[in-house]
């Protein structure tokens, strides 16, 4: 897999700005929970739905239960907050399991021996 950081950066830039409410460039749970009821978070679909089935504006208490075990995940050094180093880890992350389910997927049974 090719790295491509500068991708990356902005994309990571692109979803703190959309769900950072205080602006202080890091994501708090409170942050993280609200941009699931205002529209679809800030996860690919694949992940929500590996996650907590499905999101909906009014999240049900598994959900919630759900997206803050999500959030305890992201937050790798357990400082309360989602910062970018976080966000970029999780995308390559999500980026690296698409791939290695594309490349798995793309092999036929007679390439198999």
């Amino acid at each position: 897999l090719r790295d491509d950081d500068s991708l990356t950066c902005e994309l990571v830039d692109l979803l703190v700005e959309n769900a950072d409410l205080d602006m202080d460039g890091m994501l708090s749970v409170k942050e993280f929970v609200a941009s699931f009821q205002r529209d679809n978070g800030l996860l690919p679909m694949d992940f929500i739905e590996e996650t907590a089935k499905k999101v909906f504006v009014k999240l049900s208490d598994d959900e919630l239960a759900a997206l803050k075990e999500a959030f305890l995940d992201i937050d790798r050094n357990k400082d309360g907050v989602i910062d970018r180093d976080e966000l970029r880890a999780l995308l390559k992350g999500i980026v690296y399991e698409v791939c290695v389910r594309a490349t798995k997927n793309s092999v036929t049974p007679d390439q198999e021996t």
